[in-house]
Order: C-alpha cells, then sequence, then structure tokens
C-alpha cells in the first residue's frame, strides 16, 4: 500500500505536495506572487494567482501559456464601470496582445488587428464572448 501524502496548509512541507502537482511556469507564478498593487486591489492580485492555477497557466483566448507575469493581463468580464466587482468570477487572464480587441475600437480597425495577429475562428469566438460579456459589438 503507498504511503500516504500528508497536506497541510499551515507548514510548508505540507503544502509542497499541493506545489509540485500544479505543472505550471514557477518564474511567472512568483512574478505574479510578488507584483506590486498599483491600481489593483489585494483581491485582484489574489485572485489573479488563482486564476492562473485554474486555467493552467494559459491564456483565456489563445490557449498558449504564459511566459512573463509582465504579459498577462487581468480583464473584467463585466467592466467596474457597468458595475462590474473585482471577484474571481468577474476576471479572466488573457495575453495582453489580444487586450486592444477587447477595446472600443473601430470594427476596420479590429479586423485588421484581428488579421495580424492570426486569430482563429475559435479565438475570435472567446473574444466576441468577452466584448459582449463587456457590453461591446461583436468582431464579425
Amino acid at each position: 500500500m503507498p504511503k500516504r501524502i500528508k497536506v497541510c496548509s499551515y507548514t510548508a512541507e505540507g503544502r509542497e505536495p499541493i506545489h509540485t502537482e500544479l505543472s505550471l511556469n514557477k518564474a511567472v507564478l512568483y512574478g505574479l506572487r510578488t507584483k506590486k498593487p498599483q491600481e489593483d486591489s489585494i483581491e485582484v492580485l489574489d485572485s489573479s494567482l488563482s486564476l492562473f492555477s485554474a486555467q493552467k497557466g494559459k491564456c483565456a483566448i489563445s490557449g498558449e501559456e504564459f511566459t512573463t507575469a509582465q504579459s498577462i493581463a487581468c480583464w473584467y468580464k463585466k467592466p467596474k464601470e457597468q458595475g462590474g466587482l473585482e471577484r474571481y468570477k468577474n476576471m479572466t487572464l488573457i495575453h495582453d496582445r489580444y487586450l486592444p480587441l477587447l477595446q472600443k475600437t473601430s470594427l476596420e480597425q479590429l479586423k485588421a488587428l484581428a488579421k495580424t495577429l492570426k486569430v482563429t475562428t475559435k479565438m475570435m469566438s472567446k473574444i466576441n464572448s468577452l466584448r459582449k460579456l463587456s457590453g461591446l459589438p461583436t468582431i464579425g
């Protein structure tokens, strides 16, 4: 019978089995952990860590792994201006290069940018669903 692994949230040794099971980029995770709250609250930073783990270190739009903490952008599904809260369920992590596709810009510019970024149909579907949640028109 295999030896039972003891997990305990209160000791470094007890947390180690939890973290060894996560196959996440440790450098990016460390970058997120050490990020200083400038405009964001501590809750947003904490939720970002949880989302990073839940999304398995990948962008919600493209599915590619994040390589640096600086390339991660936190997107509010329902913007604060529309009553959206800084809560885990209202947030998603995306690569910062896709941020312009979620902004209020002309459709011609958005289509040109999507072509430049080589956005696939699947990615465009995800972008459009985030745009709808934000009250923005979809990109054709």
